[in-house]
């Protein structure tokens, strides 16, 4: 990867930057490519001038694209294409196009929203975040799909206008001059028509169930909780918890006596153990679940095995990693005597096995360590060291 410094801070030389570090993984599973780089602040900030809280700076980020398919145009532009965060970079070098980094001790905190539905209008209510100036409400009738937006200014609830009847799906952001947060967990509500509930008491009582494992025999983090009450006076919401934290809310039709069922995706937890309950809410009243514990052991890639040829102990062989069978990675690095000297991106499809080769050439006699690790979202694995001895 290049990196390169168009204006540098007094001090600094523009052109092509080696401080720091930089890292891009991409997940074929979820479709996903993640870019992260770190940069020391000395770097960055002009002599005598250092970062602090409150501290306000220009920010934008550019990854560009190349497959190595477009000619040289004359003006070295030979890329595919570039994502770029905020603007002042891709189509012009303009600083003052960069948006605002604020640097703070503690992070935006994303809002916890709640929600009922009362004579057919949306009653919406979240937790304040610190340092948020107003709160935007968006929705919409898919999940995950939210083209309405509400501006619900410095309030922290917020009631619609009646809504035609069906399930609507809710998010809220914070946001102030700096930017905003993610969007909040969502929170599905249907309006009905007006007709008596089925029910005639409080909600059965909700049963949590997970398939982690079930898949492929990996306990990792991704996994289905599944609520069931069998048989009983079902619940018009349904509100599920992570370690205390609600992570969805779920509107329920009415059957009653029923069963009903209701689910809810996990995906990409690390290792460690998560502590799940529900509630079962009806107009009579909230029946609890007892609590399901599930642990996740395999989220990181399994332990690859680092094997080497040089049989004839010359400077030339191979080393090959093998992860025989568990989660996959998505990325390996290979360090020789230490140093990072090779990464390489790869397919994950776990819990099959996974390989990589590199060759070496060109070594002097000497002792070599070598040491693989392999790299996912949810953390890295490394191999046990290697020892070469190059004897001729």
């Amino acid at each position: 990867m290049l990196a390169y410094r168009f204006n540098a801070v007094a001090g600094r030389q523009a052109g092509v930057f080696t401080a720091g570090s930089f890292h891009v993984s991409r997940n074929e599973a979820t479709k996903k490519t993640v870019y992260e780089m770190s940069i020391p602040w000395n770097e960055l900030l002009p002599a005598g001038v250092t970062a602090q809280e409150g501290s306000e700076l220009g920010i934008s980020f550019l990854a560009n694209y190349s497959d190595g398919s477009r000619p040289d145009s004359g003006n070295g532009d030979v890329r595919n294409g570039w994502i770029e965060y905020n603007s002042g970079i891709g189509s012009i070098k303009a600083p003052d196009q960069f948006g605002y980094l604020l640097l703070k001790n503690a992070p935006f905190a994303v809002p916890t929203l709640n929600g009922s539905v009362k004579d057919g209008k949306a009653a919406l209510n979240w937790s304040a975040s610190s340092d948020a100036t107003g709160y935007s409400v968006l929705y919409g009738t898919e999940s995950g799909v939210y083209p309405s937006v509400l501006n619900a200014g410095s309030a922290t609830e917020y009631e619609t206008t009646a809504l035609e009847f069906g399930t609507y799906y809710f998010v809220v952001k914070a946001h102030n001059a700096y930017g905003e947060t993610v969007k909040s967990q969502e929170v599905a509500l249907t309006v009905k028509k007006d007709s008596p509930p089925l029910y005639k008491g409080v909600p059965g009582k909700p049963i949590l169930s997970s398939n982690i494992a079930q898949a492929n025999g990996l306990k990792d983090g991704n996994y289905t909780v599944t609520m069931n009450m069998w048989w009983g006076n079902n619940g018009d919401t349904l509100k599920v918890y992570e370690n205390g934290v609600l992570i969805s809310t779920q509107a329920l039709v009415d059957a009653s006596p029923a069963a009903q069922t209701a689910k809810v995706e996990v995906k990409g937890k690390a290792n460690g153990t998560y502590k799940y309950t529900a509630e079962l809410i009806n107009s009579f009243g909230t029946t609890k679940s007892n609590s399901l514990i599930v642990k996740v052991t395999d989220a990181a890639p399994g332990k690859p095995i680092l094997l080497h040829d040089n049989w004839d102990g010359d400077g030339s062989f191979k080393l090959t990693m093998n992860m025989w069978w568990g989660t996959n990675g998505t990325e390996y690095r290979l360090y020789e005597n230490g140093v990072l000297i090779e990464t390489k991106a790869l397919t994950a499809n776990s819990p099959n096995a996974q390989q990589a080769v590199k060759s070496i050439t060109g070594r002097a006699k000497g002792a070599y360590e070598y040491r693989v690790e392999l790299v996912n979202s949810a953390g890295v694995t490394s191999s046990n060291v290697l020892k070469v001895n190059v004897r001729k």
